[in-house]
């Protein structure tokens, strides 16, 4: 069986900017992801909020979120690292 890293429409192949990933994966069309099922779907739950910040790169989810984010929406932890110096955030955005 051949391995196919999409979520939705979203090739994931060749992108490492986990904000970019995020977004594309939240702006997909008939895509099934929200803010609001992204956040419920994490453990401790964050605020709708706190992912709205890692999608446009105005902070960038924590290790722990950044590993359930890998399991959820195959976005790899390493895309995560490629950003600035921006804020970590946890579960309060």
């Amino acid at each position: 069986m051949t391995y196919y890293p999409y979520v939705g429409n979203v090739d994931l192949r060749m992108k490492t900017d986990g904000p970019k990933l995020l977004s594309d994966i939240l702006s997909a069309p008939g895509g099934r992801w929200t803010q609001t099922k992204i956040a419920a779907a994490m453990k401790p739950a964050v605020s709708r909020q706190a992912v709205s910040y890692w999608a446009d790169g105005t902070s960038r989810p924590d290790t722990d979120y950044q590993a359930q984010l890998e399991d959820l929406l195959r976005i790899p932890m390493r895309a995560w690292a490629k950003r600035g110096a921006v804020k970590k955030t946890g579960t309060n955005g």
